[in-house]
């Protein structure tokens, strides 16, 4: 079994500084990964960190000499690509999501939750989840749960497909 937990923090710097290079860099890269992990019937994870989308910003415009006249801001509208996931309240996007998705077989996106209405209510309401102090059962915060989802799958089948666990000091346990 091979376990790649670092990946996003080698290749998100140099995807912002030369995307062209990082992506042939990392292809190469996970070309030969696949072809090693098929050759010797391995297992790979490549663990992938996520983050909120961005939001749609206003074109930056280079500085403007004294005299002359702005040009006029584009007219088109920037959206941020949808979230991955089912669930609407989660807007968790994997970073190397563009990279990795033509290289591994199954894409999973794991997050948690909140677990039941009056958890989510206050999960929520104060921006979420930021305000751990929050109580919904006895001085404890709301109540979370795991969510694992498949994002993408190269047979196809199980796109959309999700299940929920609980973290406990037993390990994991289906909700």
């Amino acid at each position: 079994m091979i376990l790649i937990d670092n990946l996003a923090s080698v290749i998100n710097p140099l995807l912002k500084k030369d995307y062209i290079q990082a992506n042939t860099l990392a292809s190469t890269f996970l070309t030969a990964l696949t072809r090693l992990t098929h050759s010797h019937g391995l297992h790979t994870l490549l663990l992938n960190p996520t983050s909120a989308p961005r939001s749609a910003s206003a074109p930056l415009h280079p500085p403007q000499n004294p005299g002359q006249v702005a040009p006029p801001p584009p007219q088109r509208a920037q959206h941020p690509p949808q979230p991955p996931s089912v669930f609407a309240s989660n807007t968790a996007v994997p970073n190397l999501m563009n990279v990795l998705g033509r290289h591994v077989d199954v894409g999973l996106l794991v997050t948690r939750v909140p677990r039941r209405k009056l958890d989510a209510r206050v999960f929520y309401s104060d921006g979420g989840g930021s305000n751990r102090g929050s109580t919904v059962r006895q001085g404890k915060g709301p109540e979370m749960i795991g969510v694992m989802e498949v994002m993408s799958d190269r047979w196809g089948g199980r796109v959309g497909a999700w299940g929920t666990f609980v973290e406990s000091e037993n390990g994991l346990k289906d909700v």
